[in-house]
């Protein structure tokens, strides 16, 4: 109903929310997905416009439905993908601020994981740690295709998607905690220009 609501194609949706269009079909389909891929789409339909209503909201005989208002967003994941979608508007413009924002949306993104009561799974730990080393080189571009995909869902990712053994090692001894400890010193390192530094 929300994907008709906004006029949008599977394949439309797949590209907003980045995932397959594979995804979206098992999700419309009611196959049994991970519920981070369920908060992933809810979250980037709510980040276009789209208000969820439990059943009843309207009439009490009625069953769930959606609603399409441009109006300011309430949920915290909703937010994320629009400071998502803010910052990749901005990062050939003022790699500065894309930067500051990168950060930012990393420390959300934490929050986020916290909020549900667990810790990031492998997936997510080697994109943020990559993410982070990014940013430490100030490679914005790089930063925010790691965060883009360290996002994704766990019902796009391949099954056999190659995690490298060693990557794994390392980054499941990292907590979020100390996630948390290295975006202050990325921070306070700053954003330089390689370009004018070489001048």
């Amino acid at each position: 109903m929300a994907r008709a609501a906004l006029g949008l194609g599977v394949r439309d949706l797949a590209a907003v929310a980045n995932i397959s269009p594979n995804t979206i079909a098992r999700l419309e389909r009611a196959d049994k997905l991970h519920e981070r891929t369920l908060t992933h789409v809810a979250s980037v339909l709510e980040a276009i416009g789209i208000r969820f209503l439990p059943a009843g909201a309207i009439d009490p005989l009625d069953g769930p439905g959606v609603i399409y208002r441009r109006a300011k967003t309430t949920s915290p994941r909703a937010e994320f993908f629009q400071g998502m979608w803010r910052t990749r508007r901005i990062l050939d413009s003022d790699p500065r601020l894309a930067f500051d924002q990168l950060l930012d949306l990393i420390e959300k993104y934490l929050d986020l994981i916290e909020d549900e009561g667990r810790e990031p799974d492998d997936w997510e730990k080697i994109s943020i740690s990559d993410a982070l080393g990014d940013l430490n080189r100030s490679w914005v571009h790089g930063a925010y295709a790691l965060l883009s995909r360290g996002i994704t869902p766990p019902d796009n990712q391949a099954k056999d998607y190659p995690l490298d053994k060693k990557d794994v090692e390392f980054v499941r001894k990292l907590t979020l905690a100390d996630y948390r400890k290295a975006i202050p010193t990325i921070r306070a390192h700053g954003w330089f220009d390689r370009f004018a530094r070489a001048v």
